[in-house]
C-alpha cells in the first residue's frame, strides 16, 4: 500500500512485482494496486476501474481491486459528493457493481472518521431509490467496523431517515471485536 503511493515507482514496475508473487500474496498485491492506479490517474475512478479490469488475474481479483479502490477513492473524495455518487454509475465488470458501490463508499468515508457525518447520508439521499436500502445498510455495516461501543454506533443511525434507520441499526449491532480485520 505505501509502496504504491510513492511516485518514484512506475505502474509497470509495481505490476511486475505483483505478477512475480503467487497465491494470496499475489491476490492482495493486485488488490492494493488500486491505490497506485488512483494516484497515477489523479483519482479518476473510471481509469482506476479500467486498470483493475486489465490486471492478469481472475475476475474476482479484478473485482477486489475495483472495490478496494473505491474505498480509497471515497476516503480521498469525501468532500466531492457528486463525484462519489457518479462513481457508482460508472461501467465496470464487477457483478452487481452499483449495489456494492454504495456500501463501499460508506466504508471508505467512515474508515477515516469516528463519527457519522452528513456526507454518507447525503450520498444515500442522492442514490437511486432502488439502491437506498443498500446504501443506508452500508452505513450500518461501516459503523460496525469503528472501535466504539455498539450502543454509540447504533446511536449514529438516529441521523438516518426513519424508514432506513432499522437497517442502519441492524448493521451497527455487532461488536467490533467480532469483525474480521
Amino acid at each position: 500500500n505505501n509502496i504504491a503511493i510513492q511516485d518514484r515507482f512506475e505502474l509497470d514496475e509495481l505490476e511486475r512485482l505483483c505478477a512475480d508473487l503467487s497465491g494470496r500474496q499475489q491476490d492482495l498485491c493486485w488488490r492494493e494496486m488500486s491505490h497506485a492506479y488512483l494516484f497515477k490517474t489523479e483519482f479518476d475512478a473510471q481509469k482506476m476501474f479500467d486498470a483493475c479490469g486489465r490486471i492478469p488475474a481472475p475476475t474476482h481479483i479484478q473485482s477486489d481491486c475495483v472495490l478496494h479502490g473505491l474505498q480509497a477513492f471515497a476516503s480521498q473524495k469525501r468532500d466531492a459528493l457528486q463525484s462519489l455518487v457518479d462513481a457508482c454509475l460508472l461501467k465496470t465488470a464487477v457483478p452487481n457493481f452499483t449495489a456494492h458501490c454504495y456500501k463501499m463508499l460508506m466504508h471508505g468515508i467512515l474508515y477515516t472518521e469516528d463519527v457519522l457525518d452528513s456526507a454518507s447520508i447525503k450520498i444515500c439521499e442522492q442514490s437511486p431509490d432502488k439502491f437506498k436500502v443498500v446504501c443506508y445498510g452500508g452505513i450500518g455495516s461501516a459503523l460496525m467496523r469503528l472501535e466504539i461501543p455498539p450502543d454509540e454506533r447504533q446511536g449514529y443511525c438516529a441521523h438516518v431517515p426513519e424508514s432506513y434507520r432499522a437497517l442502519c441499526r441492524e448493521g451497527a449491532t455487532f461488536p467490533s471485536s467480532a469483525i474480521a480485520p
